[in-house]
């Protein structure tokens, strides 16, 4: 347990570099909305206790965005305010510094996708607002390394920060065919994953911090909705999606086997 009170788990998925795997989703529980106006469910974390789940308006300049604490019953323990968090693409909990750092994704006619808070979530107040000198539609964050990684664009480029915000390096890597959604960082990598388009179904795909080459490209199969955000804690991994009906959410254990094949 950190000094927030927050237990911290490693990642104990045990997934083994250079084996093949896929993933199942396995429906573990449903929430409803935040209220009618903030309906869509967008970026995400899980604390070991509760997930912090953003809902948003739509995503016109207009848009606020709410935060809910729900428990893994599905029942909310608190809100907050509506807060200008544009599509709150993406929520990470940096552990040691104790706040939620949000990904805007915003919708402000230059089209850079560049800004980001901090919000303590002990009062869902934004205590941070800034710029990074990259483009990202997500960036998370790694206590084990103090770093945060984050994609620019379609997923063609992997930024690595330091803990102050500081670009350390960036990877060219190849652009999927699937589209950007959440990410997730650990010691052992860079995981981010994205939504079915094309053809292509969802998938993980996890990037090394040093040389930024693909660790895992894990597709998940029988994924009816967009996964929006994903979780990795201890030996579990969750991710969070719209129900059918964009009027709540759900969230899903991963299930994972090793496929025969050995890349």
């Amino acid at each position: 347990m950190n000094k927030f009170g927050i237990t911290i788990k490693k990642n104990k998925l045990g997934l083994t570099e250079g084996a093949c795997y896929t993933a199942k989703p396995v429906e573990w529980f449903r929430f409803d909305s935040v209220d009618e106006k903030n309906r869509f469910v967008q970026g995400g974390c899980f604390t070991g206790a509760s997930f912090i789940i953003a809902f948003i308006e739509n995503d016109n300049e207009e848009s606020r965005v709410k935060l809910a604490e729900i428990g893994t019953d599905g029942k909310f323990i608190r809100t907050s305010q509506p807060l200008d968090l544009d599509h709150a693409n993406n929520l990470a909990y940096n552990t040691n510094r104790g706040e939620i750092i949000v990904s805007h994704c915003q919708q402000n006619g230059d089209d850079r996708y560049s800004y980001y808070s901090f919000v303590d979530p002990a009062t869902f107040e934004i205590t941070e607002a800034g710029e990074l000198e990259r483009p990202f539609f997500s960036i998370g964050y790694s206590f084990e390394r103090e770093l945060y990684g984050s994609g620019e664009w379609c997923g063609g480029t992997i930024d690595v920060w330091d803990k102050n915000l500081s670009l350390l390096r960036s990877f060219k890597v190849e652009t999927p065919e699937t589209l950007s959604q959440g990410v997730w960082c650990d010691d052992c990598g860079i995981w981010f994953v994205r939504s079915s388009q094309y053809g292509y179904p969802c998938e993980i795909r996890v990037y090394d911090w040093e040389n930024g080459s693909l660790k895992f490209q894990i597709p998940i199969d029988d994924m009816e909705v967009e996964p929006e955000n994903l979780t990795v804690y201890g030996e579990e991994a969750y991710i969070v999606c719209n129900n059918k009906e964009y009027n709540g959410g759900i969230v899903y254990k991963l299930s994972f086997t090793k496929e025969n094949i050995i890349k």
